[in-house]
């Protein structure tokens, strides 16, 4: 009798810690906002690249520095969040605490070919370029966000897919490794870079010509490692990626795309 005691008391307590377990992995699911939503909202950045542009001289929106961005994790850890819990900023604090080390050491090495290298537009008294979101319900991301790109693209020469490609291969693909070799080993699933940048008519002067737009390049971890240790080409990590896109005639919203490595 005792022994059946025991041993249902050990179905009762193995119960209970599983049941804890998934609601844990729920609760998780529940308060980390959704790849999809956190880059709906992160498109938005294309109005950051426009009040750059129009008031350069302004601090409040000039593009700040990987090194800055190093202090501004400090910052940000130092005022602990107790609201958002839809937007899912609880258990985003936590694992930006949680990965501090490796978030620190991925910017100080970040070196976007640009004239102003590595540059993120972002309001410093209330976010950060660091997002983590979920995918798939389950999948932990790591999106680095509000990355400013300088450049703008001539819309005579190049349709919004070859101005989206001309990014990827000119600046995003440039970086990945430094996801591969700062968050190895870890639970982090997908990782993301999302830019903005400008397009325009060239043959037109007016200054409402020149439009933002944004672009984030989603992309598995494995594919990733694969690519950086040289196992797999270009074209087979692109063609393992999700391409997301805001162009210069949509208002709002995003379109999911295919390109081409040539």
């Amino acid at each position: 009798m005792k022994n059946k005691n025991l041993f249902i008391l050990i179905i009762i307590f193995s119960t209970l810690v599983i049941d804890n377990t998934f609601s844990q992995e729920k609760s998780d699911s529940l308060y980390l906002m959704t790849v999809k939503n956190r880059l709906n909202y992160e498109q938005f950045s294309r109005t950051s690249w426009d009040l750059y542009r129009f008031n350069p001289a302004d601090e409040n929106y000039f593009p700040k520095s990987p090194k800055y961005v190093v202090q501004d994790i400090d910052r940000f850890l130092s005022n602990p969040s107790e609201e958002d819990k839809v937007k899912g900023r609880i258990n985003e604090f936590s694992l930006i605490k949680e990965y501090k080390s490796n978030l620190k050491a991925f910017f100080n090495e970040l070196d976007f070919i640009n004239d102003i290298s590595g540059s993120f537009l972002y309001n410093e008294n209330t976010e950060l370029p660091i997002n983590f979101a979920v995918y798939n319900d389950k999948s932990i991301t790591l999106i680095i966000s509000s990355v400013y790109i300088k450049h703008t693209y001539n819309t005579l020469e190049l349709s919004s897919k070859q101005r989206a490609t001309k990014v990827i291969t000119s600046y995003i693909l440039p970086s990945l490794k430094e996801f591969a070799k700062h968050f190895s080993d870890t639970k982090i699933e997908y990782f993301v870079i999302s830019c903005t940048y400008g397009s325009k008519d060239f043959s037109d002067d007016n200054t409402l010509n020149t439009k933002p737009e944004f672009l984030a390049f989603m992309v598995p971890a494995e594919p990733l490692k694969k690519y950086v240790d040289l196992e797999i080409t270009e074209e087979a990590l692109v063609n393992s990626a999700e391409i997301f896109l805001s162009d210069r005639d949509m208002v709002t919203g995003l379109k999911k795309i295919e390109i081409t490595i040539d």
